[in-house]
């Protein structure tokens, strides 16, 4: 009996002892690691906040701490990307840097984003540009007509009035655009110059027809009236005439018109679609029957502009007999503009003429939609419905599909379901841009079990897309 005590301590003592150690091994295994893993998430923290840093702000640390060819790399991806957002930071770069492929970078880059921040530099260098190089006054001189700085225009004629050949065609190019009455007037007299080369006066007469001064349309006049005068300059000097607005103009480019040159006889017509009288008119239906294809083409589309019925029967005859398929698409085009009856329905014909080509047969159909002839609505549908009948027309009705696209409508409705619903990836997916464009509530569900389901992994992402967007 006296033992008993004892060998209860015992077991309380090893009951204890196992408790202990149990307690212990807790410690040790769940609380200590959890303070361990609570540090290295906390001394990990500042690294993941590093990977976590967005692309501009990397890209603000390469402008800011990178090599000059990176930044020069970085600023042409930017404009590839149509990205503007560093703006800022370019801006703040091209005041300190010196390096001649960062400031060039970035004068293009303001240049293409049309930034008006470089205005005063660009003046500024145009004043005294000798210390330049000339590939970066070449950018100044884009720049400038890019952002149509007036305040350029005395410091480009002061530069052609110093008579330095490096700065002369860059400048003239400039002044084309920014300057004004007093520029062109000066423009005119550098024709006196007798070692004016060919290439130089073409480019005065471009820059005269660009600037549209009323005091030197003589000049011009005589240009394209000179048959001893190079035939680009008499060709850009017809089309500038024509460009002022200058009634006395007409009579001379009809004049024009008669030469034996194509050329001329072209830019005459150019500067002639600036009038839309009837004596006008008459002259541009005649040219639609003009034996170089060029001038046909170019009267159809003044004619196409303007809508001149009465050319509707030339328009027709060229869709059908003429050898320059260009010319015989700016007919049709034509056609549709005028909403020709006849006309029209020949280029029904041919949507619907499954032996015709899928090109000729896309271009009618672009035509009839491009000027919304909604009579001719139902013949499309048909003839791109009866594409999903082999897989020979799935060119053909890719096409029909850009068409739907670029050309919304209530009326595509079920033949968008019809390409949502092709085994054709191709045609899903052009299925999916037709749905984006036109919004049909009726074809939702369908594009939501894409979404989840198709096969293509790209379509369902697309599909996904465009229901978030939507």
């Amino acid at each position: 009996m006296r033992n008993k005590p004892m060998v209860l301590k015992i077991k309380n003592d090893k009951k204890f002892s196992c408790f202990l150690i149990l307690g212990l091994l807790f410690v040790t295994f769940f609380v200590f690691p959890q303070k361990v893993t609570s540090q290295e998430i906390e001394n990990s923290e500042p690294e993941k906040k590093t990977e976590e840093k967005s692309e501009n702000e990397k890209r603000i640390e390469t402008i800011e701490y990178g090599l000059d060819t990176e930044v020069a790399t970085l600023i042409t991806t930017l404009i590839k990307e149509e990205n503007n957002d560093l703006t800022d930071s370019l801006i703040d770069l091209f005041k300190i840097t010196k390096n001649q492929d960062v400031r060039e970078g970035i004068i293009k880059y303001c240049t293409h984003f049309k930034i008006d921040a470089l205005e005063d530099y660009a003046i500024s260098l145009l004043e005294d540009p000798y210390d330049e190089k000339n590939d970066t006054v070449s950018l100044v001189c884009e720049y400038v007509k890019t952002m149509d700085i007036k305040q350029a225009a005395l410091p480009l004629q002061a530069l052609l009035e110093t008579e330095n050949e490096e700065y002369y065609d860059m400048a003239i190019s400039a002044l084309g655009v920014v300057g004004g009455e007093e520029q062109a007037v000066f423009l005119t007299t550098m024709f006196d110059e007798e070692d004016l080369s060919i290439t130089r006066k073409q480019a005065l007469v471009k820059a005269l027809g660009n600037l549209q001064v009323l005091e030197t349309w003589d000049k011009l006049k005589s240009l394209a009236e000179d048959e001893d005068e190079n035939l680009y300059v008499r060709m850009y000097a017809a089309e500038a005439i024509g460009e002022m607005k200058k009634n006395e103009s007409v009579d001379v480019l009809i004049n024009l018109y008669t030469s034996s040159e194509p050329s001329i006889r072209e830019y005459a017509l150019r500067g002639l679609s600036y009038y839309d009288s009837k004596k006008v008119q008459n002259v541009i239906v005649s040219a639609i029957k003009d034996d170089y294809w060029k001038v046909r083409k170019k009267a159809i589309e003044i004619a196409t502009e303007q809508k001149i019925t009465d050319a509707a029967p030339y328009l027709r005859y060229r869709a059908q007999h003429d050898s320059e398929t260009v010319v015989l698409y700016a007919a049709m085009e034509g056609i549709a503009a005028l909403n020709d009856k006849k006309g029209v329905e020949y280029l029904e014909e041919i949507v619907a003429d499954q032996k015709k080509n899928d090109t000729i047969r896309s271009k009618c159909a672009s035509y009839l939609l491009k000027y919304k002839i909604t009579s001719s609505y139902d013949t499309v549908i048909d003839a791109a419905n009866k594409t999903f009948e082999k897989d020979s027309y799935k060119t053909l009705r890719y096409a029909f599909g850009k068409l739907f696209t670029k050309y919304p409508s209530k009326k595509w409705e079920k033949t968008c379901k019809l390409f949502l619903e092709n085994d054709d990836v191709a045609t899903r997916g052009t299925g999916l841009d037709i749905y984006r464009e036109n919004k049909y509530s009726s074809l939702t569900s369908i594009v939501k079990t894409i979404s989840e389901e198709d096969s293509s992994s790209a379509i369902k992402q697309k599909a996904k897309h465009i229901l978030e967007t939507k």
